[in-house]
């Protein structure tokens, strides 16, 4: 496993930079993020994931982003989407966030088909709801980021890395929310 220490720590304080407290990082489980198959039940093939190069590569691209932004210049959600795809390991989804034209009707039915069956119970209200209305879109997608990459990033740097940077990332989303 690559730790990605310079990676991760810009990447902490660029998100940090923008006002969010480590108070974002508490309140989680150190459970495994996603569940084991049982034996019961034929699990589903799994998504296809982007090689960990590529991985580190996204999370560059995200963090150089967000090291460039004041709390005065935050992003659309959108345009942090696009630039920050690359945090997620599943091809589908992150090709969804980061396409020119964001849909969020796409963006639920690729990223929930991609991850909600691997995620361990209770899973995000993303994965459980018909596609949410605007003004749930950005919690819900919060919360399913938060939970997917404390998993994905886990394939680039250590689990604490992995579960700060996937907690400041969710509550960026959420923030975006009140931006709007």
């Amino acid at each position: 496993m690559i730790v990605a220490g310079p990676r991760r720590i810009a990447l902490l304080c660029a998100l940090l930079s923008l006002g969010l407290s480590l108070g974002a990082c508490s309140g989680s489980s150190d459970a495994e993020p996603h569940e084991r198959p049982s034996s019961q039940s034929a699990s589903p093939p799994r998504a296809e994931r982007v090689s960990r190069t590529e991985q580190e590569m996204g999370l560059d691209r995200c963090g150089a982003l967000l090291e460039n932004l004041s709390p005065a210049s935050t992003p659309s959600f959108a345009t942090l989407m696009r630039e920050c795809a690359g945090l997620y390991a599943v091809r589908e989804c992150r090709d969804a966030l980061s396409a020119p034209e964001f849909s969020r009707p796409h963006v639920h039915e690729v990223c929930s088909h991609a991850y909600c069956d691997e995620l361990r119970a209770p899973r995000p209200s993303f994965c459980t709801r018909e596609l949410p209305s605007d003004a749930e879109f950005l919690e819900q997608f919060g919360d399913f980021s938060e939970a997917v990459l404390r998993r994905d990033l886990r394939r680039v740097m250590d689990g604490e890395g992995a579960n700060e940077i996937a907690a400041l990332m969710a509550q960026l989303i959420r923030d975006q929310a009140s931006a709007q």
